[in-house]
């Protein structure tokens, strides 16, 4: 209760309050007053860095096109299970032989479900967990991996999925958070109900049997998109247009773009 009480006290004495994702307007602006100013401004990245990477890192070991990568933290708000259960359906009735490949941390809530599920506490051989990897050796698996895979249950933002698709992959995300307002659903990638891995099984299936010109037209798309949206240089035009126009307020100017 203090912490939230002191979280709207900071949030009442702002002349502005940034989000990184528009989802989350409606739980910022219940804690605050009607004329409370709030305004967007997406989360960033280097994209060219990632796409620069892509594009000259050697093939990645193991990582081929029917495999699915999974990339971040190995607890279920991030979806890893729900992953989990959806490759396992689609291994057991035949529909899919490639590999699970997760990448970044684990820890003590992945480690009492793989003992769970599995009796022990190693993975199937179709899965593998490699840690956490070079942004360069990331780029690669991002670009030649089958599809990459981000079912998070809770997510504000979602760097990996920018990261990826500067990458120049094949993403499936979740609805309901602030992976929903990174991908063009169809387009730059798709969208699924989270925490229900049928969906997620299903929009895998989509992915892995797509014909190679309409992958290749999807990943060109996606990196298109985020290098458009959410590049560095792209967002801090738009921070800084937010600064301006609040201190021109402030001081009773009128207010003029200057990106």
């Amino acid at each position: 209760r203090l912490q939230r009480r002191l979280e709207t006290e900071e949030l009442l004495a702002a002349d502005r309050i940034t989000l990184v994702a528009g989802h989350l307007r409606t739980a910022v602006t219940s804690r605050l007053p009607a004329h409370a100013q709030v305004t967007t401004v997406y989360n960033s990245i280097e994209t060219r860095v990632w796409a620069d990477a892509a594009r000259v890192a050697a093939p990645a070991p193991g990582i081929g096109a029917g495999d699915i990568v999974f990339a971040g933290s190995h607890t279920r708000v991030k979806g890893i299970f729900d992953l989990i259960e959806a490759v396992e359906q689609l291994r057991q009735h035949g529909r899919w032989s490639g590999q699970l490949h997760l990448f970044g941390r684990s820890g003590g809530e992945f480690t009492r479900f793989v003992r769970k599920r599995w009796g022990a506490a190693r993975l199937p051989d179709y899965i593998t967990a490699h840690g956490s990897v070079a942004r360069e050796t990331l780029a690669a698996v991002y670009r030649d991996a089958g599809v990459c895979c981000f079912p998070s249950r809770i997510e504000p933002f979602g760097y990996t999925v920018v990261e990826a698709s500067a990458s120049r992959a094949l993403v499936i995300g979740s609805q309901k958070t602030g992976i929903e307002e990174l991908i063009v659903d169809g387009r730059t990638g798709f969208l699924v109900e989270p925490g229900q891995p049928m969906a997620l099984l299903a929009a895998l299936e989509r992915v892995l049997s797509m014909d190679k010109e309409t992958a290749e037209q999807m990943r060109s798309a996606a990196q298109e998109h985020v290098a458009a949206e959410f590049d560095s240089r792209v967002i801090l035009a738009r921070l800084v247009n937010v600064y301006r126009e609040v201190v021109l307020q402030k001081n009773g100017e009128g207010v003029t773009q200057c990106c």
